[in-house]
């Protein structure tokens, strides 16, 4: 029998600074997943939804915290996509800005080097990196294959 839906989301989150991040499969772009009622469900929106009742219709689930992968549910809160978009432009995630000039910017230029340098001795995992640096591991991927922090060498 399956696990309670509560019990297998816990299993795979761990407190990292004020979040909740997610340890378990995700999208490809920091957002966890996990099946659930038959179907693959986005993680922060179950959690929302187990504790307000169904997302309303038109709306999205906003993280305050501007981290994918947190499921705290005091960060998640019901917007429209303008309130998301607005979140967008005030936090500073809505330019071209590299590195530590971006809005949401958690890693410095340094921790970047560090990360890549760590990960080219073959002794850590995005998974591990991820968790000593307080980012998910897609964040890591993204550094590692240089998709990320491109500026930084």
């Amino acid at each position: 029998m399956l696990r309670p839906i509560k019990d297998r989301i816990g299993d795979n989150t761990e407190a990292r600074g004020k979040c909740l991040i997610w340890t378990g499969p995700d999208n490809g772009k920091g957002y966890g997943v996990i099946s659930y009622r038959g179907k693959l469900q986005y993680v922060h929106i179950l959690v929302y939804e187990l504790k307000h009742g169904k997302q309303p219709k038109g709306t999205v689930i906003r993280h305050t915290c501007d981290t994918p992968s947190c499921v705290k549910l005091d960060h998640l809160i019901s917007g429209t996509h303008k309130d998301n978009s607005d979140d967008k432009y005030s936090r500073g995630r809505d330019n071209n800005a590299k590195g530590v000039q971006h809005g949401s910017a958690v890693l410095t230029d340094d921790k970047v080097r560090d990360i890549r340098k760590k990960y080219a001795t073959g002794k850590y995992s995005y998974r591990k990196l991820a968790k000593e640096f307080s980012v998910g591991k897609t964040a890591i991927e993204a550094i590692v294959k240089n998709k990320t922090w491109t500026h930084v060498k």
